[in-house]
């Protein structure tokens, strides 16, 4: 009884500070960054903070990840490593509260409290986290998606709706193989919601989201997409590319 209370009384807020302070030990006593963070993303984040946009962004991994370390460059003149450890540790930190949500409205609060510590100590993202990785952006978005999904199966309110764009975007935006994952369960969310309008909401914020990374790609690789990998399925199906572009897909030299 008296754990039973405990339960209650612990919040998704003290769990979330829990995951701040163990992801940010993690990134703290990370002496070496990894290849993607030291040679992408750090590099990327330094280049948005000075306004060097030729660097600042790239169509493997998009706009926002490396704009919001760039923020923190600029902001805290900290180097690029250190801004992408700092945001991995807010994506960890941050999926706390939908993954308890979810796991409350499914199972109760004591399971809640389980799956959630569960997840808070899971090694293996902590050092994701540590590392200043985009991976932790993954489990954010699809714990969204999952939110909003199982919140519509009773009654869909405006706030899933924005809930699941935003999910859904993030999954694509954060790693190109998400954007198929995101149109299933969109797809998957029309039939809970039965209501156009709040269909029609759910596409136009969904688009309007991953918009900025489909205009950056369309610039530079000539295909309106959210990631390389999809200009370049394209560009072998035999779609041109746009004439302005700036990378041009090339057939390997036999």
């Amino acid at each position: 009884m008296q754990f039973e209370n405990f339960v209650e009384r612990v919040k998704p807020y003290h769990l979330f500070l829990i995951a701040l302070v163990l992801s940010g030990l993690c990134a703290a006593f990370r002496l070496l960054p990894v290849d993607d963070v030291y040679a992408r993303y750090a590099p990327a984040s330094e280049a948005f903070a000075i306004g060097d946009w030729r660097y600042a962004f790239h169509p493997r991994f998009g706009v926002y990840y490396t704009s919001f370390a760039g923020v923190l460059v600029w902001l805290f003149h900290c180097s690029g490593v250190v801004a992408c450890q700092i945001t991995s540790v807010l994506l960890f930190a941050a999926s706390v509260f939908p993954l308890h949500a979810l796991f409350r409205k499914i199972w109760g609060a004591r399971t809640a409290f389980w799956g959630t510590v569960c997840y808070v100590f899971c090694s293996h993202l902590l050092r994701y986290a540590g590392e200043g990785m985009r991976d932790n952006g993954k489990t954010l978005a699809l714990a969204m998606i999952a939110l909003a999904l199982v919140s519509m199966q009773k009654d869909a309110h405006w706030e899933d709706v924005f809930l699941l764009a935003a999910g859904g975007a993030l999954l694509t935006v954060i790693r190109g193989e998400g954007f198929m994952i995101a149109i299933i369960c969109g797809v998957t969310a029309i039939f809970f919601l039965k209501d156009w309008k709040k269909s029609l909401a759910g596409i136009l914020l969904f688009c309007t989201f991953i918009a900025p990374q489909c205009l950056y790609n369309h610039y530079t690789i000539g295909y309106f997409v959210p990631e390389l990998r999809h200009g370049y399925y394209l560009h072998k199906m035999g779609v041109p590319a746009a004439s302005h572009a700036i990378i041009k897909f090339q057939e390997p030299t036999r």
